[in-house]
């Protein structure tokens, strides 16, 4: 999986958060307009269990 995160006005929190979801498929619940667009460009299940 090959995505550019650098740019996006993310924190190392925000960083470490999405790589945790990705390992584990667990949903982000954020109200943080950059992660939560980053969490559909990923397809990452959002904070209400199902793919963005």
């Amino acid at each position: 999986m090959s995505h550019r995160l650098i740019d996006k006005g993310l924190g190392y929190i925000d960083i470490h958060l999405l790589m945790s979801a990705i390992l584990t498929g667990a949903a982000i619940w954020t109200l943080d307009r950059r992660l939560n667009e980053t969490i559909q460009e990923l397809r990452l299940p959002n904070g209400i269990g199902r793919k963005a």
